[in-house]
C-alpha cells in the first residue's frame, strides 16, 4: 500500500536539489502541444528514432524536447481506446514552424513522421539561458495523472513547474529545489 510520502518519494528518489553546470545543447529545440479537445487524461505519446529506440516520452499538454535533426515516429496512445476525443498534436521549432500537425490515433495506438531539420550550426539554449537545458522525467508506478512538480532556485523563486512524465527545464548555474506533488 503506497502513501502519499511514498508516491511522492518513488517518484522523486532520483534527486532533491539540482545542481547545474552549463552544457552546449547540440540539438533543435521542438514544442510539442497536445490540446484542443476532450479526455485529454487517457493520452499519452513517444518519439522514436529511425532504430526504433526511444528517444522521449509525455502526456497531453505542452512541453518541449531537445532533438537531433534528422526523421522520427511520434507515436500516440489512447488509454480508453477510442482516439484522442479531438486533441490535435503540434509540433513547432524555435521560430514557431509547423514540424507536425496529427489528430491523434483513430483507436488505441497510431504514429505520424515527425522530421526535425536544423541550420549548418548546433542550437544552443535559448538566450535568456545560459544554463542547461535538462530532462525531467518522472514516470513509472500509478496514478501519473495525480503527480505535478516544481523547481524553484535558492531565493525560492519558481523556474519551472511539470507533471508527471518527460519534459526538459533550461537552468541557470546554481542549486535547485525539487518540490513533487501528488
Amino acid at each position: 500500500m503506497f502513501n502519499l510520502y511514498s508516491k511522492l518519494t518513488t517518484a522523486l528518489a532520483a534527486f532533491a536539489i539540482i545542481c547545474s553546470t552549463p552544457v552546449m545543447a547540440q540539438c533543435i529545440d521542438v514544442n510539442i502541444d497536445i490540446s484542443g479537445g476532450s479526455w485529454a487524461s487517457e493520452i499519452s505519446w513517444d518519439i522514436t528514432d529511425a532504430d526504433g529506440m526511444l528517444v522521449t516520452n509525455g502526456v497531453a499538454g505542452a512541453t518541449s524536447v531537445c532533438l537531433d535533426e534528422g526523421c522520427y515516429s511520434f507515436n500516440g496512445y489512447d488509454a480508453y481506446g477510442d482516439g484522442w476525443n479531438g486533441n490535435i498534436a503540434t509540433a513547432t521549432d524555435p521560430d514557431g514552424n509547423v514540424l507536425m500537425s496529427w489528430d491523434g490515433p483513430l483507436v488505441d495506438v497510431g504514429s505520424a513522421e515527425l522530421c526535425v531539420e536544423g541550420g549548418d550550426d548546433p542550437v544552443d539554449p535559448p538566450a535568456e539561458c545560459e544554463g542547461s537545458d535538462l530532462a525531467v522525467d518522472i514516470s513509472g508506478g500509478s496514478w501519473a495523472s495525480e503527480i505535478s512538480w516544481d523547481i524553484a532556485d535558492a531565493d525560492g523563486n519558481l523556474v519551472a513547474s511539470g507533471v508527471a512524465g518527460a519534459s526538459s527545464v533550461c537552468l541557470n548555474d546554481g542549486c535547485y529545489t525539487v518540490t513533487g506533488y501528488d
